[in-house]
């Protein structure tokens, strides 16, 4: 026997056609749990007569079982039914098994004393109203494998402070958080592709959020009432905006967008466009003062030309642009990207490039000053061993088989060196990764320029030459081969 009393009792034959009857299974700790199944496997049901699918001895932290019994046949709990613990206002903590693919509708509904949940990997669908004014709910943490999270999953939980949703879920459903008035912290991942109908009205708290690149529609008045918003950048992966998205959010004095063309929306900046600047993407500020309803922004500004490279006094500096850019006729500096290396002689092989990726690490030599790299298209795809970030990151000395170098004019001179300890590279800057398993005790790279040209790095001299010839790659070989080589420490072009 699996259970401390086994209780079997045929509750009543649901209404539908085809569903399965309900039974109840108590389980050592005297809880009784009313279920009904389908194929091997338990769907917990609220039962006949009664609000929650638990009676008898109800425990504060509650944990769902995996299995519940029909005499000694077991059943697999996959599924948290309609309203399962719908008004079971005892409930503290809830921990819910890996076995649970889905959370119904109204599931959690009103458990107001409920502070926390544990959801599984295992959960894909969390349907609406799913946790419905659980006012007492503090944090949560949406799983990666979660792709649907329904209408009004989270409303009205007016202590929930932070919402993480992981790599997975796709949609955000209609007041999905709507009312959660001391929400501050959201973190969306870059699987989201639409924001419903008014997700964070009344989110009072909340003073930023970071859209991710992956949403494309926004919906009606979806952050209504967020009086403690300042900012809001809105991708220029999004197409589609809806109406009053910002009505009634009182502190909002900043809106970046990154179309250089002015779509055309309807009404979405209402009630905003005298408090707040328009950020919009450099030389596109007449497009906005001229077009419907971007003019009627009191206050429209450009923003920073992301291709804008400056040089200093050294004469050199690594670069990364989130634009695509053509150095094809920009005098005075010139762009490489680190096309091979010698782990022995410590030399990085750098190529020139003229078009470039958006994204793309690159090292750029040339007279100091500031020069404004025209945008392009390009599908140029580069082997580039040099490293962009597009915003403020952390560098460690390794990352998992690999490591990491920054630029600097270290005890060698001018070259990428070893990291003692993490620190932060700016955004818009490069670093080098190499695998560790072919540069171990290496400390330092200098460089060959393929086009001849070292400016601005004449005095490396961190490692001396070796006789031998090498391919891009590091590796000794016996003869040149048709194409680039090192061979005594100098690039060698064989054709």
């Amino acid at each position: 026997m699996k259970a401390k009393k086994l209780i079997i009792t045929l509750l009543a034959l649901l209404t539908s056609i085809g569903a399965s009857a309900a039974y109840q299974w108590t389980d050592a700790n005297g809880t009784t749990w009313s279920f009904t199944t389908s194929e091997g496997n338990a769907t917990l049901y609220y039962g006949s007569n009664q609000h929650c699918c638990i009676s008898g001895t109800i425990p504060a932290n509650l944990t769902v079982p995996s299995t519940v019994y029909i005499e000694d046949t077991p059943y697999t709990v996959t599924s948290i039914g309609h309203s399962a613990f719908y008004n079971c206002t005892t409930l503290t903590s809830v921990t819910i098994p890996n076995s649970v693919t889905s959370i119904g509708m109204f599931a959690f509904y009103e458990c107001i004393r409920l502070t926390s949940i544990s959801i599984p990997n295992s959960v894909t669908i969390i349907n609406h109203n799913a946790f419905y004014y659980n006012t007492a709910l503090t944090s949560i943490t949406i799983p990666n494998s979660v792709t649907t999270i329904g209408d009004d999953v989270f409303s009205r939980c007016s202590s929930l402070t932070s919402i993480t949703i992981q790599n997975s879920a796709t949609s955000i459903g209609i007041r999905a958080f709507s009312g959660c008035s001391n929400l501050s912290s959201v973190t969306l991942g870059n699987s989201v592709t639409s924001i419903g109908n008014q997700a964070f009205s009344g989110c009072s708290n909340l003073t930023s959020i970071t859209i991710p690149n992956s949403v494309t529609s926004i919906g009606n008045r979806a952050f209504m009432n967020c009086t403690s918003l300042t900012s809001f950048s809105i991708p220029e992966s999004v197409t589609v905006l809806g109406e009053s998205i910002f009505s009634g959010c009182t502190s909002l004095t900043s809106v970046t967008v990154e179309y250089e063309t002015p779509p055309s929306i309807p009404n979405t900046f209402a009630d905003i466009t005298r408090q707040a600047t328009l950020y919009v993407p450099y030389g596109c500020w007449k497009a906005y003062r001229s077009a419907e309803p971007w003019l009627y922004f009191l206050h429209i500004d450009e923003l920073p030309n992301p291709n804008a490279i400056t040089v200093g006094s050294t004469g050199y500096v690594t670069f990364c642009s989130p634009k695509a850019m053509d150095f094809t006729d920009v005098d005075g500096i010139k762009a490489y990207i680190a096309s091979g290396f010698n782990p022995t002689s410590g030399t990085l092989v750098l190529t020139r490039v003229t078009e470039v990726p958006a994204g793309e690490g690159l090292y750029i030599v040339g007279t100091p000053g500031t020069y404004n790299v025209p945008k392009t298209t390009t599908d140029m795809v580069y082997s580039n061993l040099l490293k962009g970030v597009t915003a403020a990151t952390t560098i460690y000395p390794t990352d998992g088989d690999y490591t990491n170098f920054i630029l600097a004019n270290g005890s060698h001179g001018i070259g990428f060196y070893t990291l003692s300890e993490a620190g932060e590279l700016a955004e818009g800057k490069a670093y080098l990764q190499l695998p560790t398993a072919s540069v171990a005790g290496v400390k330092a790279f200098s460089f060959t320029f393929d086009d001849g040209e070292a400016t601005g790095i004449s005095d490396v001299k961190n490692v001396p030459s070796i006789e031998g010839i090498y391919n891009l790659q590091g590796q000794r070989i016996s003869q040149p081969r048709k194409g680039l080589n090192i061979i005594n420490g100098k690039k060698v072009i064989i054709k």
